[in-house]
């Protein structure tokens, strides 16, 4: 069965934000895509509004640096085609991108055999509007820092605090507030963040905004038209 050229940009772009941020387990069906890390820190989503019609019930991704590595030698041939074997449910076991006298071919796993979560259940509740010069700071922060993490903390303004080894303080204030945008939580919080994940989210827009779950801290921004959330820490 061919893949449509909408079917394989919306698998491409999923695969490619996953990529971004390491995350090698990632599942589209009717209901959107979806995936997360293997610890658990960073979780992406799209819901089932941006879903193209799928001629499949279903795929699982489980290596996507494999996958971006073989789709890309596909791209540099002309006139490629996908081409999909599907179970008995519906599930997608194998895609094989041909071209003029070239085939390569990557073969995909069971969804029902693996989980992740189409919900991490936590209301957005907070915007925060980045700087480049924060987000600029942040970057060399964690060079000069040594740090892991980062503390983003929201109490009349926003800032975020790197701590090195001998709690030793990086700190900057954005200029802006944070924003409410639910009536069930209000503004202040702190939460800590792995830090190369938080900034590998955050330079994708580095005036854009992020938001903060009221329930657990969930910090997300769309990258690609995709949900990415990363988790907070203790």
């Amino acid at each position: 069965m061919k893949l449509s050229k909408t079917e394989l940009c919306f698998i491409e772009n999923a695969a490619r934000t996953a990529l971004l941020f390491k995350i090698d387990k990632l599942i589209i069906d009717e209901h959107g895509c979806r995936g997360i890390d293997e610890c658990r820190t960073v979780y992406l989503n799209q819901d089932n509004a941006h879903v193209p019609a799928l001629s499949f019930k279903s795929m699982c991704i489980l290596r996507v640096p494999v996958f971006i590595s073989r789709l890309n030698i596909a791209q540099s041939q002309e006139d490629v085609e996908a081409h999909i074997t599907t179970s008995d449910s519906g599930w997608v076991q194998s895609i094989t991108f041909k071209s003029r006298g070239t085939k390569i071919e990557y073969r995909g796993s069971d969804p029902t055999t693996h989980t992740v979560y189409k919900s991490l259940n936590d209301e957005v509740a907070t915007a925060i509007t980045l700087t480049e010069t924060g987000v600029d700071l942040m970057k060399r922060g964690i060079v000069a820092m040594g740090a892991t993490q980062i503390k983003i903390i929201s109490n009349d303004v926003v800032s975020f605090e790197i701590t090195d080894i001998n709690n030793d303080v990086l700190s900057y204030e954005f200029p802006d507030n944070a924003t409410s945008l639910s009536s069930n939580y209000n503004t202040k919080f702190a939460y800590k963040y792995p830090a190369n994940l938080l900034l590998s989210l955050v330079k994708q827009d580095a005036t854009g905004c992020v938001t903060v779950g009221g329930r657990i801290g969930t910090l997300s921004m769309k990258i690609n038209d995709i949900n990415v959330y990363i988790i907070p820490q203790k």
